[in-house]
This record gives C-alpha cells, structure tokens and sequence, in this order.
C-alpha cells in the first residue's frame, strides 16, 4: 500500500542540459520500486542552457512521482538554491527531505536504505572515494584538517542526505551558508551510510580548486562565532607575550647593565601588529556576522511549475 504522504527529493541544478533527463529517469527507476509517494523538486538555478526546456518537457510515467520545477530568476549559486529548494518543501506535507545533486556523482539507489532509517534526524551519505585528481583531493584533506581544528568537528559528508521536518523547520528559520557545515553545528541524531561518489553522467565536474576554496570559505563563514573566539583567543595570547617580552626589556633597560639586543624592539613590534590585525578581524569579523543575521533573503522571486505548468509566483524576504 502507498503512503499517502509525499517524500520530498530536492536537486538543484545549473546548465545541466547533458545530465538532467538521464537523472529524473534514474530517480523514477528507483522510486517506481518502492510503496511511496515522492515529489521532485528540481530548482534550476538561473541555467542558461537547454535545461529549463528539457524539464517543462519532462514528465514522470510513473504514478507515484511527481515532478515540481523552480526557476529561480537569476544564478544564486548551489548553497542557496538548495536553500530555495528546502524553502519550497517546508509548504509540502512531507516529513521526509533528501538533498542531493543532479550531475550524477550522487548514487540514486542509495535512496531506499536511506528511507529505511528510523530514529534519527539525519541520514548524511559518507564517501568513501574521490574521483578527483590527486591535487583536489590533497587540498581537500589540509582544508579537513585546517576545519577540524578550528570548529572541533569533522565535515566528511557532503550535501546528499535525508532530513526530517524539524530539521527543514530549523533551516528555513535560520538560513545557513554552507549546508553540510549547518547541519555539523547541531547535535542531532544523525546516521550514516558509506558510498563511493559516482562519476559524472557527461560533462566536465564543476568542482575544481577554486570551487573547493569557495566551498572551504563559506564553511568557515557557518562557523563564525568559533572562527571569532579563535581571533579574540590569538590577541589576548599576543598580548600577554607581549606584555612578558616588553616587562622583560624594560627591566634589562633600568634594572641591568647589559645591552638590549637590537631585535627586541622588532619582535615587540611584530607582536604588537600581530595582536593588532588578530584584534581588526574580530572586530571586522563581529560586524560581519550581525549583518549576515540581520540581512538574509529568505526566498528570491521564482516560477514554481508543477508537471510542467507554472501554477504562481512568489518572492519572500525576512529581515
């Protein structure tokens, strides 16, 4: 017997042309399989290419699956699409959310092992294996050893995961940056499942070094209030050494005949620039965090298509 209550599946999507019908057909192969109702929410992302064609052509033979199209006005970039995307299915009746992309390198058959999961707030898909080039791959272990030792949490998932309706209750209230680092801050009751990232249907993989320092900025950005506490923890440590190193000098110089060595007045002046700039970034950095929480655009106006027909418009803005 089917469910009577949808799971929700969310992909974004930008210039996908190449891989985005081969998707949706894998996506019905799967759910066709399995006693539920599931709704597809692709958000294309500002696509410039064929692929907002390809969808409102697109239409799901199987009756249990339906499709729903976000056309976002302009590119907004992956993170925020999918945000768009959970703001969408927060209207749905749905306790059941999985992210994931759209290119392919996320398995579909994974899906039924993940709905499977009970007791739990979060199924994240962990991989095993990286298909990318020794350089990409290097860079991406300093950036979990560098985000490790920052924040105190390790980010070995990426966005491919399932979430419950009180976890997109607390996204959509608060918005987020970086969605794996999002869901890393909070205890929650999460599971895991191990898989090998798959290789890209067609095209070349948008993921690329700079990406990657995009990718790395923007969890740090997620961690802010910790990325301030280290600040404001290396200018109090620079001002307490140099308060040591200065009392030091300063008694060589009244207290001893001995000559103070040239480079004491270069080190004090290193120490006091470094607790100097450690000081400007927490000031800067506390700036920028009260704006980010006091300026976030909930919802950008986009075209919501169900079945290949626009059904209304809407544009949303919390400040």
């Amino acid at each position: 017997m089917i469910s009577s209550e949808p799971i929700v599946i969310l992909s974004p999507c930008y210039n996908e042309e190449l891989n985005i019908v081969n998707f949706l057909h894998s996506l019905e192969n799967v759910c066709n399989a399995l006693d539920s109702l599931f709704e597809v929410v692709i958000v294309n992302d500002g696509s410039i290419d064929k692929t907002s064609e390809l969808l409102d052509g697109f239409f799901f033979e199987s009756k249990n699956i339906s499709l729903t199209v976000l056309e976002l006005d302009f590119n907004v970039g992956h993170q925020q699409a999918i945000f768009q995307g959970l703001i969408y299915a927060k209207s749905t009746n749905s306790n059941q959310f999985i992210v994931l992309d759209s290119d392919g390198q996320d398995d579909v058959k994974l899906i039924p092992s993940m709905i499977e999961q009970k007791d739990c707030d979060v199924v994240h898909i962990v991989r095993k294996k990286r298909k990318e080039s020794f350089l990409f791959r290097f860079s991406y272990k300093i950036y979990k050893m560098i985000f490790k030792t920052i924040t105190g949490q390790s980010i070995h998932f990426g966005n491919y995961c399932l979430i419950n309706r009180n976890i997109l209750n607390r996204i959509t209230m608060v918005g987020f940056v970086h969605f794996p680092a999002f869901l890393s801050k909070f205890a929650l009751r999460k599971k895991y499942i191990e898989a090998d990232r798959q290789k890209r249907d067609n095209g070349k993989s948008k993921m690329g070094i700079t990406d990657l320092l995009d990718h790395a900025i923007k969890s740090f950005v997620q961690y802010a209030e910790q990325l301030l506490v280290v600040c404001l923890w290396i200018f109090i440590s620079l001002v307490i050494i140099l308060t040591i190193f200065a009392g030091y000098v300063l008694y060589k110089k009244l207290f001893t005949d001995r000559a103070i060595l040239g480079w004491a007045s270069t080190i004090i002046l290193g120490l006091f620039n470094g607790a100097l700039i450690a000081l400007s970034a927490f000031v800067i950095g506390t700036q920028l965090l009260k704006n980010s929480y006091s300026n976030t655009i909930k919802f950008t106006a986009s075209t919501v298509k169900k079945n290949g027909k626009s059904i209304n418009r809407r544009s949303e803005e919390h400040s």
